[in-house]
């Protein structure tokens, strides 16, 4: 039996379950599981396997949803009053949904190794980092290169060329953010833009994840630049590469809650709201981890630096998940001052990812701690250190904070320093004083 894309597309859309594709997505995956290069015989083999069990739901499928016969005329065949038919029908569908659902899992679920590797990192990097080292890492492809950029590493050209198809993609925005956190910005920069232009506005299914790291990775570059208006598209980029995605959806809730971080916008605590919701049906320790601390810092620019500093405690763990933990260490740096706490920088921070951004950052709120302790003396040599670090001709928000230590020292407002457009640095520079 053969039958048109059309039908197939006809099918596929009448597939309800909330976790299968819709669109010709599903057939790459159903011809792998039945092991056949025709769309028609893979859904033939879905449709059987899933009504094995049930000759007339099967027949339903076949003559409505296959040969596309009338549904009042199979349901007469059938000896089926209309009521029966529809709710049998829909058993049917759904039934066939389930048994797609299962195919496109078992296409996407990742290796053992994978996932044992992910799950180390999270809590033990150094140990992940260990075992990795111990075999080569082909076997565990994307996985293996996140936990190498994750610690620092920048792939090289073969290590990217190693991978084809969608991994290429995937492989490629990776290299973009080690070239970022390794303090490379022009080559990441230029990466990333052309990463951007290769990818179509509606990115095909198999690069959804990668597109949303993509926009992820633009969204940071733009944050460094003190760019809102860059950060805010690459937020609606990432909204869009997640499509239909329920997982990726999550994560472009919390990306759209990001924004009132550093804009003042008014639906910010709606954002937050249906991220939080989206989060609680079994997000990654990665995904909830990224979620606490956007709630933290949400906080801390809305006037509640109490609940800032305990997400920042929850959200920090050292050298885990490094791009975060040192965010949630600055938020903490940040809400300590606005309680009247001191804060002293962990020696941990120092050893993640040298060479990003995010340390000259530390050393900046390091500053304003100093001066609110009142050693002029190390507010001064850490002032010095913000703008000597290699990133700030690449971020305005560091000059403008080591522009204010060094305004307080010489008795002057910080307030009267020119800042990027972006809520959070005009929040900070609020908080420094004598």
């Amino acid at each position: 039996m053969a039958w048109s894309n059309a039908r197939i597309r006809a099918l596929l859309r009448g597939l309800r379950h909330p976790h299968v594709l819709r669109k010709e997505s599903a057939m790459p995956a159903l011809r792998r599981r039945y092991g056949t290069e025709d769309d028609g015989k893979a859904l033939l083999a879905a449709v059987d396997a899933a009504l094995a069990g049930d000759p007339a739901l099967k027949e339903i499928v076949y003559r409505c949803d296959l040969r596309g016969e009338d549904t009042r005329s199979v349901a007469n065949a059938l000896h089926f009053s209309e009521r029966q038919f529809h709710r049998y029908r829909s058993f049917a569908i759904e039934a066939v949904a389930a048994e797609v659902e299962r195919a496109l899992a078992h296409d996407q679920a990742p290796s053992p190794g994978s996932g044992l590797l992910d799950a180390i990192s999270l809590f033990a990097p150094d140990r992940a980092r260990a075992l990795w080292s111990e075999h080569d890492g082909a076997a565990d492809g994307i996985a293996a290169l996140t936990l190498r950029v994750e610690s620092g590493d920048v792939p090289t050209g073969d290590d990217v060329a190693a991978f084809t198809g969608a991994e290429r993609f995937a492989a490629e925005v990776l290299r973009a953010t080690a070239l970022e956190t390794a303090g490379r910005y022009d080559e990441a920069e230029a990466l990333v833009a052309d990463l951007r232009a290769s990818l179509a506005a509606e990115p095909p299914p198999e690069r959804r994840a990668a597109a949303l790291g993509l926009a992820a990775q633009w969204r940071l570059q733009a944050r460094r630049r003190g760019r809102i208006d860059a950060f805010a598209e690459a937020i609606d980029a990432a909204v869009r590469a997640a499509g239909s995605d329920e997982a990726l959806l999550v994560r472009a809730a919390i990306a759209r809650a990001h924004l009132g971080v550093h804009r003042a916008i008014a639906d910010w605590r709606e954002r937050l709201t249906a991220a939080k919701r989206a989060v609680r049906g079994g997000s990654p320790v990665r995904t909830l981890r990224y979620a606490t601390m956007v709630e933290g810092y949400l906080a801390y620019v809305h006037g509640d630096p109490d609940l800032a500093l305990r997400h920042a405690s929850i959200a920090t763990l050292a050298g885990a998940i490094p791009a975060i933990a040192l965010q949630s260490e600055a938020l903490h740096a940040r809400a300590a001052l606005a309680l009247g706490r001191g804060w002293t920088r962990p020696d941990w921070t120092r050893g993640v990812l040298p060479a990003v951004w995010f340390q000259a950052e530390l050393d900046a709120l390091g500053a304003f701690h100093a001066l609110a302790a009142g050693d002029d003396t190390a507010a001064r040599a850490l002032a010095a250190q913000v703008r000597a670090h290699p990133a700030a001709p690449y971020a305005p928000s560091l000059i403008a904070y080591a522009d204010a230590v060094e305004a307080a020292l010489a008795g002057r407002s910080p307030a009267a320093v020119a800042a990027p457009d972006d809520l959070l640095v005009v929040v900070d520079l609020r908080t420094v004083s004598r």
